[in-house]
């Protein structure tokens, strides 16, 4: 705005020397200044109503553009917000996935070591039951051999 400005009255200035240089009658001199005064004048308005409807176009463009902007980033910040609540709905799913999933390799594992435990029990009855029999014959063997060395020392001692 400043350069039109600075333009119309350049060229004034500029008019307004050629005119009071130039080798005229004051007549012919004040009825050319007041046209060409007519004329920057009209040339003024024209330009002060192309800078006002400029002015109005660029407002309403800059409006649209920020209502634009607004819209956009409202509908991005909603996006947004919608993948985050997806996203933890997910990892909350598989979350409870995982849990179900150690939950059930530990119930199997428990299983798993009970069953391990009853073998051992009747792995030690088994053995106990061995154990007990092999204990028998031994007091049996013992028992002979406790008879015949005592009638071998009877049989010594008479």
């Amino acid at each position: 705005m400043k350069k039109v400005f600075a333009f119309v009255q350049g060229a004034l200035a500029g008019f307004v020397l050629g005119v009071l240089f130039a080798p005229k009658s004051g007549e012919e001199t004040r009825a050319e200044l007041t046209d060409k005064m007519n004329e920057l004048k009209e040339q003024g308005k024209e330009y002060a109503s192309l800078a006002a409807e400029k002015g109005t176009e660029l407002g309403k463009a800059t409006k649209e553009a920020a209502e634009d902007i607004r819209v956009s980033l409202v509908d991005s910040s909603k996006e947004l917000r919608d993948s985050f609540e997806k996203s933890a709905k997910e990892v909350g799913k598989s979350a409870n996935e995982l849990a179900e999933q150690v939950k059930g390799k530990v119930n199997e594992g428990l299983d798993e070591a009970t069953k391990a435990v009853e073998e051992l029990k009747k792995d030690a009855m088994k053995t106990a039951e061995t154990a007990k029999k092999e204990a028998g014959k031994i007091a049996e063997d013992v028992k002979k051999e406790a008879k015949d060395v005592k009638k071998d020392v009877e049989k010594a001692t008479k």
